[in-house]
């Protein structure tokens, strides 16, 4: 990946989650992962996990079980879903 691209989702994940707030995506969101028909167990793979938003909407559904992968080229954005996770 471009160093010049990395760098600027470095940046931007500083401010992603504020200028893409969870209530502005939360219809759609929550449709895709419901299309998914998810089941307890299963296990997800988030590509690219971004600030890590759709975290929560995957656990609802696995209720504390299976696996959720989230693969993300930033690390500034890893590093804030690596925070929600915590």
């Amino acid at each position: 990946m471009n160093t010049k691209v990395r760098n600027y989702y470095d940046k931007f994940s500083r401010v992603y989650d504020w200028l893409s707030p969870k209530a502005y995506y939360h219809k759609a969101r929550q449709e895709a992962v419901d299309r998914l028909d998810l089941q307890e167990g299963q296990t997800v793979l988030n590509v690219p996990v971004g600030t890590g938003q759709n975290l929560e909407y995957f656990q609802h559904y696995l209720n504390g079980t299976g696996k959720i992968i989230g693969v993300d080229l930033s690390e500034g954005m890893l590093s804030k879903a690596f925070d929600k996770v915590q």
